[in-house]
């Protein structure tokens, strides 16, 4: 009963998340690459299986908005491709500052059309991660699991019953609410500060960097002592509030 109940480890887990992510994000990329041609880039993505390129930009749109750092002294254009197909475009203006032995970097970035020019772009990002959490949710109600579980021989099931059985809606809802809690909340806390007049999202120093971690050390916490619990073959956190349990499949 022992053998039949082995908890999975942290890189069946994490092959698993990868294939389903591959699977899911795949599409995401093939409609992007043809949205990216049909709106003249306004539609962007940049997951998934991507090549990156980028060259140094030396010709800057005037009237940036809002303005990029004041004195800055590098900038360039990066494109992303999905098997050779444009997905998104982007300038990125940086100045890095050295004093003695501190370096700040001030940085904005801008969406950018096919032509090259600003734009108020909407990215498919949102709509991919969506679907890749309702794909999750849909394969752990199902015995089989996803795609990715099946490939790598795991299953997640309602431990409290002792069989191999799977989770219920409630049972899912709190684990998701566990897994994903602490990031959202660190992310949407410094969203909320970089947002603030003259704070983070236009000014980033070495003194920045730290006050602004200490939201994410929490949360990075709580991570670093779920993958070790994972490695260690046990039921992280969101597992055991939860009531469910990631198996190996004999």
């Amino acid at each position: 009963m022992k053998a039949e109940r082995a908890r999975a480890g942290l890189l069946r887990r994490g092959f698993s998340f990868f294939v389903d992510g591959i699977l899911v994000f795949i599409p995401f990329q093939a409609l992007a690459a043809i949205l990216f041609v049909l709106t003249a880039g306004a539609v962007q993505f940049d997951r998934g299986v991507t090549f990156t390129q980028c060259v140094k930009a030396t010709n800057l749109p005037a009237d940036l908005k809002p303005a990029p750092p004041a004195d800055a002294n590098s900038a360039q254009i990066c494109k992303t491709f999905f098997f050779g197909l444009e997905t998104a475009r982007q300038l990125t203006i940086v100045r890095v500052t050295k004093d003695g032995k501190e370096t700040s970097t001030e940085s904005r970035n801008y969406i950018l059309n096919r032509n090259d020019k600003v734009i108020d772009g909407w990215s498919l990002d949102g709509p991919a991660w969506v679907a890749l959490l309702a794909y999750l949710i849909w394969g752990k109600l199902r015995k089989g699991g996803t795609i990715g579980d099946r490939t790598n021989k795991i299953v997640l099931v309602d431990d409290s019953l002792k069989t191999t059985s799977p989770p219920n809606i409630q049972q899912i809802a709190i684990r998701y609410l566990a897994l994903l809690g602490p990031m959202l909340l660190a992310t949407l806390a410094i969203t909320v500060v970089s947002r603030l007049p003259g704070a983070l999202e236009t000014r980033i120093t070495a003194q920045d960097w730290v006050w602004l971690f200490a939201f994410a050390i929490p949360a990075l916490l709580y991570y670093l002592v779920c993958g070790v619990q994972i490695m260690l073959k046990r039921d992280p956190v969101w597992d055991r509030v939860a009531r469910t349990a990631v198996i190996v499949k004999t």
